[in-house]
């Protein structure tokens, strides 16, 4: 199965600016398809426009139960939905809660079902996200730009963009 990755709701502008809304739904979905991209879960779409496709998720991880197993398909599932969380509180750590919730709900469920605590998955989602941050910035700015992003499209927006090398200073883990 290839996943379509879109938000789930409607930006999140009761309480928010709009424009600042956008680019934090640009920034949380890049999230999420670098991390797609990263763990091998095919993508044919990437979007900030909210429509309609919630079980191609299920659908794209029973792919990775069936090829990897279980245990795979529960961290990637996990490291998948917090990445979007991890990529808008990287741009800004002031949007924390702004549509991460049901994601950390879904990826809570993967977490209990290895018995591991979630914070475990949101430190590898973060890691994630701090080493593919040139392609999340990439990738959200051209979702700025065209709303859409077609699977192709999104890989070679990600492929041509660079990775973080470590500095000198930083110890690799």
């Amino acid at each position: 199965m290839i996943l379509r990755i879109i938000p789930r709701m409607a930006f999140d502008t009761w309480n928010v600016d709009a424009a600042l809304d956008r680019v934090r739904v640009a920034y949380h979905e890049a999230g999420h398809a670098v991390a797609a991209w990263t763990l091998g879960i095919p993508f044919i779409e990437v979007s900030i426009l909210p429509t309609p496709g919630q079980g191609e998720v299920a659908r794209a991880l029973d792919s990775i139960r069936e090829q990897r197993g279980e245990t795979a398909m529960h961290v990637s599932a996990a490291v998948f939905l917090l990445a979007g969380q991890c990529a808008q509180m990287r741009w800004d750590r002031n949007s924390f809660w702004f549509g991460c919730k049901q994601d950390r709900a879904d990826a809570r469920v993967h977490a209990e079902r290895l018995f591991v605590d979630l914070n475990m998955f949101e430190a590898q989602a973060a890691e994630l996200i701090r080493a593919e941050w040139p392609r999340v910035e990439a990738l959200a700015a051209a979702l700025l730009d065209r709303l859409t992003i077609t699977g192709p499209d999104a890989v070679r927006i990600l492929e041509s963009a660079m990775t973080v090398t470590p500095r000198s200073d930083e110890v690799p883990r």
